[in-house]
């Protein structure tokens, strides 16, 4: 039955124009800021954490905002799982740097594409993987009607996923070294091998698969999101540099560098990033907690 109403609401969301369905997410979350729950607190968290330079007044409508697009991620997840292909692909109106992926291919190199919960990150994987030999990540949840739904919805234009395992990772080297995409999101918390590195002048436990896929590889790192536009006009694809090549990097320069320049590339939208994912809840041994609900 759950599975029935998930679908039911994600076909739903796919048949409104994006326009509106980007005005109820604003409107959700209009209504998580009125609410004062956990939501909010964690958003108000982690902007004061990140943008200790702003006022109050400024932080208070950075985390309105930041609300607001959480509301949208959430609702258009309809479009990006159910939508037809070719019109997806009309909602990215423009892009600002993708020459950089042609670039590092030309150099014969592979590239990993590192995209933060910034924007609509699932427009993202959609676009490369239609125009671009791209593999992927998928994490199985043992829910077998919605990891059938996810993984239909994400291989639908050609993308290629392997589990998040010794496996998977064995493929993504094999593609890089054929000169393909690898696409990973390294803003998450890993569960695996990780270490502390500054994010936004903060210790995050942060992935150590990354640099270790492009030294192992000679790979190029770039970092991309898909900027929403202003009034449900679609999206604008975002690709910048890292800000020293990650692959001749050893393990602890390239985190740090990994994670500088995360934070720059949000803060080219940082409304946009998603700032309800508790970030800093693993800190290192002896720090206080920052999130207080933990």
């Amino acid at each position: 039955m759950k599975l029935f109403l998930f679908k039911s609401a994600l076909a739903l969301m796919n048949a409104l124009p994006l326009s509106f369905v980007h005005w109820l997410g604003s409107l959700i979350g209009r209504i998580a800021w009125l609410a004062n729950g956990d939501a909010r607190r964690t958003v108000e968290t982690n902007l004061r954490l990140c943008f200790p330079e702003l006022d109050q007044e400024a932080r208070t409508e950075l985390a309105k905002k930041s609300l607001a697009e959480a509301g949208k991620t959430i609702l258009e997840g309809g479009k990006m799982w159910r939508g037809d292909p070719d019109k997806l692909l009309t909602l990215m109106t423009s892009s600002d740097g993708e020459s950089l992926i042609d670039e590092a291919r030309r150099q014969d190199r592979g590239v990993i594409l590192a995209i933060p919960h910034c924007g609509c990150w699932e427009t993202v994987s959609f676009y490369i993987a239609k125009h671009y030999p791209m593999t992927g990540m998928f994490k199985v949840r043992n829910r077998p009607g919605f990891d059938e739904l996810v993984r239909d919805a994400r291989e639908r234009v050609g993308a290629k996923l392997v589990p998040t395992n010794a496996s998977g990772i064995r493929a993504m080297g094999k593609a890089l070294k054929k000169h393909e995409l690898v696409v990973l999101m390294p803003d998450q918390t890993p569960t695996g091998q990780g270490e502390f590195a500054d994010f936004f002048g903060h210790p995050a436990y942060t992935m150590t698969l990354l640099p270790r896929l492009a030294k192992s590889t000679n790979a190029v790192v770039l970092f991309a999101f898909a900027r929403r536009l202003p009034g449900g006009k679609g999206y604008q694809l975002v690709v910048r540099q890292a800000e020293q090549d990650i692959a001749a990097l050893e393990t602890r320069p390239a985190l740090e560098a990994v994670n500088c320049s995360l934070a720059d590339l949000i803060r080219e939208a940082p409304e946009q990033y998603w700032w309800l994912y508790k970030r800093f809840k693993k800190q290192p041994d002896g720090y206080p907690p920052v999130y207080d609900l933990d």
